[in-house]
């Protein structure tokens, strides 16, 4: 799981500064092979998006303008790499808005607890 992770940071470390038309032909034949399938989850509502992201350890979701531009399939492509992780995509303006998103976006999400993190926190009189 950790390594998966690891590997889905990359690509979406790739993604933010804009993938090569060769990077990206080679993630999309590395995910053509899987044998299990996972959807998307449409997300249509503000509502509905945060309930998503409070359910899962880890959720990406792609805030897209237009679905038909090519870093939609690719992003399709990803889901059916990470089996463990929830995937979501979302065109909707109120959700856009919502989390201030001006751009074609792919956003990770992770549940983080604080116990333990404490301690590190200032302490104001």
């Amino acid at each position: 799981m950790e390594a998966d992770q690891s590997r889905l940071l990359f690509l979406l470390f790739l993604f933010a500064w804009r993938l090569s038309p060769e990077v990206a032909a080679e993630v999309q034949e590395s995910s053509d092979g899987s044998a299990a399938s996972q959807k998307t989850v449409s997300l249509t509502d503000v509502p509905a998006t945060v309930e998503f992201i409070a359910a899962a350890e880890v959720a990406v979701i792609g805030f897209f303008q237009d679905l038909e531009i090519p870093a939609v399939s690719l992003f399709h492509s990803m889901v059916q790499k990470f089996q463990d992780v929830s995937f979501g995509i979302s065109t909707n303006s109120e959700v856009l808005a919502y989390y201030n998103i001006t751009g074609n976006t792919i956003s990770l999400f992770r549940l983080v607890s604080w116990v333990g993190f404490s301690s590190l926190l200032p302490v104001f009189p």
